[in-house]
């Protein structure tokens, strides 16, 4: 049984749902994460066996749906005196601890039975229950300075890509004049003005891509916006990156037809000129490689197999 972490409006949550899934997946204690609404954001395995439920299907439950007050006088304290609670499914009763975790709130479930009729209260318990608090804290402390050091290395990125942008800009002028007044030359003969405007024609696109540089290291200042990118007018211009490349190597490239997806310009043009640029450099000498680029519509269940990895 596979557990997964809703991911759609948390920042940084791959880190964060492989880190959870690491701490909690292998847990004899039921164990739930919420978000602050309440709502559940991962269920682990042993919580699925004591409410008959799918943990996939516990996503964005209320965490309350799960169980009730096992006593009429049941409290929501959040220490180790916390409430005594019976599972619905099967009647299970345990006491609920809960704190924050990471920006969650972690719910679990100490499960009580005729031998151990509440083990909260043995001392054994509660130093096992003190140590895994202090392994969790320690997780998020890590977490954290992960977070800061991703924050500080997407800064020095942003500066480097602004930096580096605006110093091609000026090199890139030059070859665009001198290549406007090679194609004015009336003396030039056909294959002169070929060369010529093959030459134009790349500055123009290399201007381009400063520009979606420009934009992209404004982008890691602030929160990611994505545009409508057509994929195959982005495949189209990398193919003319690669033309002399392709006619040395006689390679024979076809592709489906692209969809228009909502993401980053300068992202999927790198995306495609590292795959095409790899299939063309690492093709078996002498022989005319074979490209073909498929589209292919991917099930939730298929990504999550990608992205939680």
């Amino acid at each position: 049984m596979e557990c997964y972490l809703s991911m759609s409006d948390q920042p940084d949550t791959i880190q964060q749902a492989n880190v959870f899934r690491e701490m909690f997946k292998t847990l004899p204690v039921p164990v739930a994460l919420t978000d602050d609404a309440g709502l559940i954001r991962y269920g682990n395995e042993a919580l699925g066996c004591v409410t008959s439920m799918n943990p996939d299907e516990m996503i964005s439950h209320p965490v309350d749906s799960l169980y009730y007050p096992a006593t009429d006088s049941a409290n929501n304290n959040f220490g180790f005196s916390g409430e005594l609670v019976r599972f619905h499914g099967s009647d299970r009763m345990a006491r609920l601890q809960a704190q924050e975790v990471g920006g969650y709130c972690c719910y679990t479930f100490i499960l009580l039975d005729k031998e151990h009729p509440d083990p909260i209260n043995s001392g054994s318990a509660r130093k096992v229950l003190i140590a895994e608090n202090q392994a969790l804290t320690e997780q998020n402390e890590e977490l954290l300075q992960l977070n800061r050091e991703l924050i500080r290395s997407n800064q020095d990125l942003s500066q480097y890509a602004y930096v580096a942008s605006h110093d091609l800009q000026e090199p890139l002028r030059k070859i665009r004049i001198f290549s406007d007044l090679l194609l004015g030359n009336p003396n030039l003969n056909s294959k002169e003005k070929f060369i010529a405007n093959k030459i134009n024609m790349a500055s123009e696109r290399m201007s381009l891509l400063i520009k979606d540089l420009l934009n992209y290291s404004k982008l890691l200042k602030a929160d990611s916006q994505f545009e409508k990118v057509n994929l195959e007018d982005i495949l189209k211009a990398v193919l003319i990156d690669f033309e002399v490349k392709i006619q040395e190597k006689k390679a024979v490239i076809t592709f489906d037809k692209l969809p228009e997806i909502s993401g980053v310009k300068l992202q999927m043009n790198q995306l495609f000129y590292n795959l095409l640029g790899n299939a063309l450099k690492f093709s078996i000498p002498g022989q005319p490689p074979v490209i073909t680029i498929r589209v292919k519509e991917l099930t939730g269940q298929q990504v999550k197999q990608y992205i939680l990895k």
